[in-house]
């Protein structure tokens, strides 16, 4: 415990010597900078990742759009090529009994 003690006033003392000469409000004032910085590129990437997810749910919800067009559409093509050909069986015996 006495060893880590030592270890962990030697790197104070280091470290005071690094900064020796810088007021505390300046280092206060870089950390308080430094924070907002931090927070700025937390929100930024938070933003990022909504509109990504946001996105995501749009491509998705036009993707089912799509496909239930497709269907419908399908449904519809059924639906003209069997009264189609209903037509054209109706045609040829209204022309068999002319």
């Amino acid at each position: 415990m006495g060893k880590i003690k030592d270890k962990i006033s030697k790197l104070g003392e280091e470290l005071e010597s690094d900064f020796r000469g810088i007021s505390k409000r300046a280092m206060a004032t870089a950390i308080y900078i430094l924070t907002l910085l931090l927070l700025i590129c937390i929100c930024v990437a938070l933003l990022s990742s909504l509109n990504l997810a946001i996105s995501d749910s749009m491509t998705e919800h036009a993707m089912d759009q799509r496909n239930e067009a497709i269907e419908e559409r399908n449904e519809y093509k059924s639906l003209y090529e069997k009264t189609k050909q209903e037509y054209e069986i109706f045609k040829d015996t209204v022309n068999d009994s002319n």
